[in-house]
């Protein structure tokens, strides 16, 4: 049995495009090919376009797009389908929240902010 391991060093993971690639390529061979992230593993055989969509939306929602933008650049019919990946965007919650007490002025949001600093 031959094996080979392959690092891809990409803090936002393997790109649509790349990975229809290794997709593409992994299907030619009659061995077993996985890919490996944070300890799950995965057969790179049965990745569908899909899979590979929902992971595009995702790291455009974490480079701070908005859902217009992801939705229009998605071709989505609506902006509704985009936000059934809004369990994604809890994190965001946070920063969205401080933001805006910032701008109207609170004290508490402002110091703490300052103290972090």
């Amino acid at each position: 049995m031959v094996s080979k391991e392959v690092v891809v060093n990409n803090g936002t993971g393997l790109h649509a495009r790349p990975a229809t690639l290794l997709v593409k390529k992994a299907s030619s061979f009659k061995s077993d090919v996985s890919i490996e992230f944070n300890g799950k593993k995965a057969n790179v055989k049965r990745i569908r376009v899909h899979d590979l969509r929902h992971s595009h939306v995702a790291h455009c929602i974490e480079l701070g797009f908005s859902p217009v933008a992801i939705a229009e650049r998605m071709g989505h019919e609506g902006i509704n389908i985009t936000f059934n990946y809004a369990h994604l965007y809890p994190s965001k919650q946070k920063a969205l929240a401080d933001r805006l007490n910032e701008d109207r002025g609170d004290v508490d949001v402002i110091m703490e902010k300052k103290e972090a600093e």
